[in-house]
């Protein structure tokens, strides 16, 4: 999944910390899913989505992105990595009842 990752971020070349937040990422997933039924597109596309964020927060500084070069478009990074895979993995788990 890491060399995935790369690709999708749009670097030129695999490193430890894209490998690192691969598999965080697929960690992170796995828990959230449980047992669940997901289909492997879906899944691997959740993993990419938690991965990048994952990826993007490593290299924040104070918690925004984009402050290091001279085109400054800076972007907060979310403090969950899972929002953006939440909605993909919603129609696939089962209701929570509280």
């Amino acid at each position: 999944m890491s060399m995935e990752l790369h690709a999708y971020l749009g670097l030129s070349a695999e490193s430890e910390l894209t490998r690192d937040c691969a598999a965080q990422a697929e960690t992170l997933v796995a828990q959230h899913i449980g047992t669940a039924s997901v289909p492997e597109a879906i899944l691997a596309r959740a993993v990419l989505e938690v991965g990048a964020d994952l990826y993007h927060r490593q290299r924040a500084r104070l918690g925004v992105v984009g402050l290091d070069g001279p085109d400054v478009q800076p972007l907060r990074v979310r403090t969950d990595p899972m929002t953006a895979a939440y909605p993909l993995l919603r129609p696939y788990l089962a209701p929570v009842i509280a």
